[in-house]
């Protein structure tokens, strides 16, 4: 994932008082692929959606 879009999930997340456990919790996924997809190990490509709607953020800014 693009430095940008993970700046912008962390800021949403820090909003919320939540870190990667919480927000991986609300998508359903385990902590360790949440953190493969921030770090751009994985794609993450079905989780994207997700992750912009739970935080509110326009998925166009999780695009790469």
């Amino acid at each position: 994932m693009h430095p940008e879009a993970v700046k912008k999930i962390r800021i949403a997340m820090v909003k919320r008082g939540w870190n990667q456990v919480t927000l991986a919790e609300h998508l359903g996924i385990s902590p360790t692929y949440l953190s493969l997809i921030m770090n751009g190990q994985r794609s993450g490509t079905r989780i994207r959606p997700g992750i912009a709607e739970i935080l509110g953020i326009p998925f166009r800014a999780l695009s790469d």
